[in-house]
């Protein structure tokens, strides 16, 4: 019914926008180092290439996006980084929750791009008093074990991607007065028909 229709709509789009597509294989294929990432509105667009591109998550670049946070002057490029840092500045300055929706096929990158958007808030956030370690990569560290352990309970392997997480994720991180206090996870099982029982 309608999760068809959303479907059909989300491809009609696409496909009355060729412009994305072109735009998108031409960060990738012809620009000196390859970009994976580019931008419809506020709307970050991402596309798995399928190999480790370390210099779009790199400390430097974290350090970079943070400096232009610090200084009132938001970085506007297409990168998980510039969306997380938006994200923070209008928590703070508005007072209100923000959240950031990754969504996709299997091996889209969704899980990628996610640890990125939390890697960025978590690393460049001030800690909150009485955080039991000050270590910035512990909550990161402790959201991507618990997926680990997750995937252990049923992954399964797809057309697209052979270790497909079968549970969906929502991770909220905590904060007070811009300060992180942690994080909580809460999972939802996608496809009960992929869970392989053991007897």
């Amino acid at each position: 019914g309608s999760l068809r229709r959303a479907a059909s709509i989300n491809a009609e789009y696409m496909g009355e926008m060729p412009n994305v597509l072109f735009n998108m294989m031409y960060r990738f294929l012809k620009l000196p180092k390859k970009e994976i990432y580019t931008c419809v509105s506020t709307i970050l667009l991402a596309m798995n290439p399928y190999e480790w591109l370390l210099y779009l998550v790199s400390e430097e670049m974290i350090a970079l996006y943070k400096k232009h946070q610090d200084s009132g002057d938001l970085l506007k490029t297409p990168q998980p980084y510039a969306v997380s840092s938006r994200a923070y500045v209008r928590m703070v300055a508005r007072k209100k929750p923000q959240s950031l929706l990754c969504c996709g096929i299997s091996g889209a990158g969704k899980s990628e791009c996610a640890k990125q958007l939390i890697r960025y808030l978590a690393k460049t956030s001030p800690m909150g008093e009485g955080m039991m370690n000050e270590d910035p990569e512990f909550i990161v560290n402790q959201i991507v074990q618990a997926s680990i352990i997750l995937e252990a309970w049923g992954n399964a392997k797809t057309t697209l991607n052979n270790n497909s997480s079968r549970f969906g994720k929502f991770v909220k991180l905590m904060y007070k007065s811009g300060k992180i206090l942690g994080s909580w996870m809460e999972t939802y099982l996608l496809e009960k028909s992929r869970v392989v029982f053991v007897v």
